[in-house]
């Protein structure tokens, strides 16, 4: 009886988490490549370029 309550809490605890890591990669995965939609010019580098007009 304990058992099975403790497992099933571990269990749903278990889902959250991952759930949770999978909501972050995809939030990082999207950021990333609206970064490289705006900047073309820091794709081969990785290094934002400030470029000065006058």
């Amino acid at each position: 009886m304990v058992y099975e309550i403790i497992s099933t809490f571990i269990g749903i605890l278990a889902l959250l988490i991952s759930f949770g890591v999978l909501t972050i990669a995809v939030l990082t995965f999207l950021d990333k490549r609206n970064k490289k939609k705006k900047c073309p010019s820091c794709q081969h580098t990785g290094w934002a370029v400030s470029v000065r007009t006058f």
